[in-house]
């Protein structure tokens, strides 16, 4: 069985990518190593709302697209990033059930870019409020002092970078609209 390798949050996201290239690490390690960071810090954060670890295992095992984020775990935020298959709630009660046909356009690159799927972050209701408090799935909180909040919309996604959970989630940026990967966070608020 594939254990988690114990240096995996010294890296960030192209790091642990060139592990995997150079073939120092298999993506099935990274996968086991993100699951179990997960497990183990996000019932004090609640930052992933839905887990794919089965699915993720199963991709990891399989030719993976030679991008540049090849092999590397990846968070995605539950709004708009739709993936097939999946619940997208954007926070909300009213979408509770609601399952997406298909992959967006950015998670269809980002499929490309070799990244593998481990689950989905939380979200203020429809990504409207500054702190990413919803109610159908309760509050994130933030990693540094769990009285605080890390913010929003993208919350969940900045808990689990900062936490170490992944080196990397997708975040936006309702001004514009605009979809980027969250690498780097300052929680703060």
């Amino acid at each position: 069985m594939p254990q988690p390798i114990s240096e995996y949050t010294y890296y960030d996201a192209m790091g642990l990518a060139a592990l995997v290239r150079k073939k120092l690490v298999h993506p099935i390690e990274l996968v086991e190593s993100a699951i179990q960071r997960i497990e183990s810090i996000n019932p004090r954060l609640n930052a992933v709302i839905t887990r794919f670890y089965e699915e993720a295992k199963k991709t990891s095992k399989s030719k993976l697209p030679d991008g540049p984020f090849r092999g590397v775990p990846i968070l995605v935020k539950n709004i708009i990033h739709a993936i097939e298959g999946a619940p997208l709630t954007c926070g909300s009660k009213a979408f509770r059930n609601y399952v997406s046909p298909q992959d967006s356009e950015f998670v269809k690159r980002l499929r490309k870019s070799g990244t593998i799927f481990l689950g989905q972050t939380n979200v203020p209701e429809f990504a409207l409020m500054g702190i990413t408090e919803p109610k159908l799935y309760g509050p994130t909180r933030n990693p540094w002092n769990l009285d605080r909040t890390p913010g929003g919309s993208s919350g969940g996604s900045a808990a689990a970078v900062a936490s170490g959970m992944v080196p990397v989630a997708t975040a936006s940026d309702g001004g514009d609209r605009s979809e980027f990967l969250l690498v780097t966070v300052v929680c703060s608020v």
